[in-house]
């Protein structure tokens, strides 16, 4: 595995050799439409994080395979690719519709599994995707559809992160389901050509395999304090970001620029201001940063705990955060004292 050399930072001091692992790693935030999604990469050699620019007509999972692979540019290690979306399932659902396992569920659903039902449409485990219509009491009723069949909508992780269930595609805010059919449908042509973690092995098993791609979930989520707190992984909560009401672009320009760690590290960061700008770059910007701190820090990507090679999968950056701590919500005690960086 190729390594760098001791590197001095502004104040003279020794940075010591960081053995690399992924040759590139890019960050897709997924949302329902095609052409507002983002993607930003981040390169642990050359300590840098940056906007990949869009194809015309808006990523795709494909689109976003081959960036990666180009990215690689033939070094040896492989790339990482996170999405942001569910990629695994609830093991109950899996027991419940005699499935051994995701990958081979999703090799042999039907077109109509992938299909949510509406309001007013039959249900069935066979089509497990929901739309939650209006009105009190609608997702408890849904989830009760669930329990009556024997099945937990949620997978572990899910509960542990404060994630949606994967199965429902609209009615609550948050709503993964329209995300995760439109990844699942993307990876069914690329089965057998690009592993998917943990399906395909541990992250350790598929960087020694010299994949030129692998494919993981992300959730910015959790995220967010690894890319601007101080506090080490052992001491590191989960951290809320109304980027909805506008907290973004002070989020960007005096958290993350000045971040104690980007400074540190000497870090380039690029396509702020896009991310300022639009929810979807900033989930995908923060990603990209938290993946490749964890990365330069030596810091575990995932909790083996809640990483489930059959049913579940897994979630990157798990590892970086103290799931079992009470989440923070983003504030002043949360923002750099240094001044913002300009944005670019």
């Amino acid at each position: 595995m190729t390594a760098v050399g001791p590197r001095r930072d502004r104040g003279g001091a020794k940075l010591a050799a960081i053995a690399l692992t992924w040759s590139v790693i890019l960050c897709a935030d997924w949302s329902k439409d095609r052409r507002g999604r983002e993607v930003y990469a981040a390169s642990p050699s050359r300590r840098r994080v940056w906007r990949v620019a869009s194809p015309a007509g808006g990523w795709t999972v494909v689109e976003v395979v081959r960036a990666a692979e180009r990215l690689r540019g033939g070094r040896p290690q492989p790339a990482l690719v996170g999405f942001d979306a569910p990629i695994g399932m609830p093991r109950s659902y899996l027991a419940a519709v005699g499935a051994a396992d995701f990958r081979g569920w999703l090799r042999r659903a039907p077109p109509a599994a992938l299909v949510p039902a509406g309001p007013g449409e039959e249900w069935s485990l066979e089509r497990p995707f929901l739309a939650i219509p209006p009105g009190e009491g609608e997702r408890r009723r849904a989830e009760q559809r669930f329990r009556d069949r024997g099945v937990d909508w949620m997978r572990e992780v899910e509960k542990r992160t404060g994630a949606k269930p994967v199965f429902v595609a609209s009615g609550i805010p948050g709503a993964v389901g329209s995300s995760a059919i439109d990844l699942w449908k993307g990876l069914q042509p690329l089965d057998g050509r690009v592993p998917m973690w943990p399906f395909d092995g541990s992250l350790e098993t598929l960087l020694r395999g010299r994949t030129p791609v692998v494919v993981a979930e992300i959730y910015p989520r959790l995220a967010y304090s690894i890319a601007i707190g101080m506090a080490g992984p052992a001491r590191r909560s989960r951290l809320a970001v109304a980027k909805t009401r506008g907290t973004g672009r002070p989020f960007i320009a005096s958290a993350v620029a000045p971040s104690r760690w980007v400074r540190r590290r000497r870090v380039g960061l690029e396509g702020l201001s896009r991310a300022a700008r639009s929810d979807d770059a900033f989930d995908a910007l923060v990603s990209a940063m938290a993946v490749l701190r964890c990365v330069l820090d030596r810091t575990p990507l995932v909790d083996r705990r809640f990483e489930d090679g059959e049913a579940e999968g897994g979630i990157l950056l798990s590892g970086g955060v103290r799931l079992d701590l009470k989440e923070q919500v983003f504030g002043r005690s949360w923002m750099s004292m240094g001044a913002p960086s300009r944005l670019r």
